[in-house]
């Protein structure tokens, strides 16, 4: 029986536990003046997605020269296909404020596979191979093709942390139903360490090029690592609409306008580090049902999904001495899905 597995059936017995309990004592149990609702959570799922990083354009090199090169000329995906187990906390002040915590953190580590391909490796600002002697089609060969391409095993540590603070400001209760809306903002830090190991790579246009075909090139082994951290500020609006007091939909959009990124690329095998520092925004939405057992124990299926995109530069080292400084961007894609069992105090 794998990790997920055991963790959907604690969670199951213990939303069991739960039921069965508050059959027996559905009494509230109150925080001093009934101010003050704190709640925690527990749950596990999956998350999905990718975080790419392209680079080309503008480049410095360390002597001073200075190149235009085609965008992306490299880019590398990364992928974030795991599962996930999470850690909530929240507590309520007088109906109106809110301040959730939440952790995130991945209990699978095998990622899937993390893509790298470069365009126009064989032109480079060199006169393409037109001459009456060359194999090379003038509709095939061209500045941006795909010349390198590689695939490799990506094993992930992921961490992500989120702090939100709201403020309903509208809470209507009707007969058997109650609609409220709320606004807040809160910050999102997440940390995502990459070892890649066993490369497969080949070169899809050398046989258009060259006329030959150079087959495969494979390295097992850890061949890079890759590290990114992201700081990510938002504002957030949403809705909150309960039925009977026992089944709760709640969605909310948030939007970043100003996000931080650092990262660093190893490739190992060229004693090539790659550090980069880019700004950019993100937008998140967010679904949530939430049925209540009880006045204390419920469950929650939550769905979480960002986009995010950055820009800026990507400074290179080979052996240690600086080589370039050079374009970047970064895009990322996340979606998680959780179910996850709590308790209000």
């Amino acid at each position: 029986m794998n990790i997920l597995m055991r963790i959907i059936i604690c969670v199951f017995v213990f939303m069991l536990t739960g039921h069965y309990a508050f059959a027996q004592d559905s009494s509230q149990k109150t925080w001093p003046g009934n101010n003050i609702n704190l709640s925690v959570d527990l749950g596990t799922g999956v998350m999905r997605g990718h975080t790419t990083y392209q680079i080309g354009g503008d480049v410095k090199y360390a002597d001073g020269a200075r190149d235009n090169l085609h965008f992306p000329i490299s880019e590398l995906k990364f992928p974030l296909d795991v599962y996930m187990a999470s850690l909530s906390a929240s507590a309520e002040f007088k109906e109106r404020w809110k301040l959730i915590i939440n952790a995130k953190k991945n209990i699978t580590d095998a990622a899937g596979t993390m893509e790298d391909s470069d365009w126009g490796y064989w032109h480079d600002g060199a006169d393409l191979p037109h001459d009456p002697g060359s194999t090379c089609d003038p509709d095939r060969c061209y500045p941006d093709s795909l010349d390198i391409y590689s695939e490799s095993d990506a094993e992930l540590e992921a961490l992500i942390v989120d702090v939100d603070f709201r403020y309903r400001f509208f809470n209507k209760a009707f007969s058997k139903t109650r609609l409220s809306f709320f606004a807040g903002a809160g910050h999102i830090y997440e940390k995502f360490s990459y070892e890649v190991s066993d490369v497969d790579q080949w070169y899809p246009s050398y046989q258009d090029y060259f006329g030959v075909d150079l087959g495969h090139d494979e390295v097992s082994g850890k061949v890079l690592t890759y590290d990114i951290k992201y700081f990510i500020p938002y504002i957030k609006a949403g809705t909150t609409f309960a039925v009977m007091d026992r089944l709760g939909i709640e969605g909310s959009f948030a939007f970043s306008p100003y996000l931080i990124i650092k990262d660093e690329d190893n490739h190992i095998l060229r004693d090539k580090i790659s550090e980069g520092e880019l700004e950019g925004y993100a937008i998140m939405f967010s679904l949530e049902g939430r049925y209540n057992f009880s006045k204390h124990w419920y469950t929650k299926l939550e769905i979480n999904y960002m986009n995010l995109y950055a820009e800026g530069e990507q400074e290179q080292s080979i052996g240690g001495a600086h080589f370039a400084t050079i374009d970047q961007e970064i895009t990322s894609e996340q979606m998680t899905a959780l179910l996850k069992a709590g308790y209000s105090f």
